[in-house]
């Protein structure tokens, strides 16, 4: 604590009087405001004259505390902690899900996870716990599982975007929250009273970016992981889209009876192998997001020929890139309609 020059003013006129501290340049925004039970105490500037306030405010002495800086990058953070060969090499980037980070460390910096931790709190405060994401995915559902490193020992989070609650485990359920723009653009697309088939559902991040979007849909929301369908019913129920969205927990591979008029297939690694079944349940003219992975020079070369063996006639209506998986590699998406 410092003792330090502040504006006192009554609690009634303290965004009136801030206001005219800032456009006056005195107010000293380094360190904390403080208040008691009747007025707020501004730091101002040392070099503030008693001919530049207001005759009916007052100038006094207040103790208070310098602010701390927060950094505005990981690597600033780390500056301190960790010695400039290993920062030089760190990957920076992570993704923040709900009120978790998720960042991959390789196995020679795994030391110093919990530093690294700590600095991805600082530069974010609205992350509660990050986690170290393990290098490869692993089992029937292909979860890519997390370590927590730093904050609070948890894996379970909800995550919001577009105006919806995801709830998930990212130890138990598959999420991306770089797909987040590709659900914006897909739910624009969706039209009133179609029935769309949302195929490898998760814990339904699409389909209810959907239902938020245009509520007079139906959708089928297909998963066959235990744990993600668990989790895609109560999204469906906490985001109070019970009579738009109807959850199915089966294997695609399975499904019958149904004539969708648009359907999403989110699962770039095998879609082909679900074509077939598929489309035995579309309707005519209807309209089929196909996500797979595509390789240099052309992303698209690839998915088209997947496409071509299982479609007799289709029409391209857009091609879209949506995500780097590998050296070479993006995932990306075709929006075809069937003729």
């Amino acid at each position: 604590m410092v003792q330090k020059k502040c504006v006192k003013t009554p609690k009634k006129k303290a965004e009136k009087t801030r206001k005219k501290l800032e456009k006056k340049e005195i107010l000293d925004k380094d360190y904390e405001v403080k208040k008691d039970e009747k007025n707020i105490y501004f730091p101002v500037k040392k070099e503030i004259k008693n001919t530049e306030i207001q005759k009916n405010l007052e100038i006094t002495e207040k103790e208070t505390n310098k602010k701390r800086k927060k950094p505005k990058s990981l690597k600033q953070a780390l500056k301190k902690e960790i010695d400039s060969k290993d920062l030089k090499n760190l990957v920076t980037s992570f993704d923040v899900i709900g009120d978790i980070a998720v960042i991959e460390i390789p196995e020679e910096m795994r030391e110093k996870q919990e530093k690294i931790g700590k600095a991805i709190m600082k530069v974010h405060g609205n992350v509660e716990t990050v986690c170290r994401r393990e290098t490869e995915t692993k089992g029937k559902y292909r979860i890519r599982k997390v370590h927590p490193i730093a904050g609070k020992e948890k894996t379970e989070t909800v995550h919001k975007e577009h105006g919806v609650n995801m709830k998930l485990d990212l130890n138990k359920t598959y999420f991306n929250p770089r797909l987040s723009n590709e659900r914006r653009i897909i739910s624009e697309k969706t039209k009133p009273r179609e029935h769309i088939g949302y195929l490898f559902a998760g814990v339904g991040p699409f389909a209810l970016v959907i239902a938020k979007k245009n509520p007079e849909v139906k959708i089928t929301a297909v998963e066959l992981n235990p744990r993600a369908y668990e989790y895609l019913e109560e999204n469906i129920m906490l985001n109070g889209f019970t009579d738009k969205i109807k959850p199915l927990h089966k294997n695609v591979e399975e499904l019958e009876g149904y004539s969708f008029d648009r359907v999403i297939m989110t699962m770039p690694t095998t879609s082909e192998k679900f074509l077939d079944q598929t489309l035995k349940n579309t309707a005519e003219q209807a309209v089929i997001h196909y996500y797979s992975l595509g390789e240099e020079p052309d992303y698209f070369e690839k998915p088209i020929k997947e496409l071509e063996k299982h479609v007799e006639n289709f029409k391209i209506l857009e091609k879209r890139e949506v995500l780097n998986y590998a050296p070479g590699k993006k995932e990306v998406v075709l929006d075809i309609v069937k003729e």
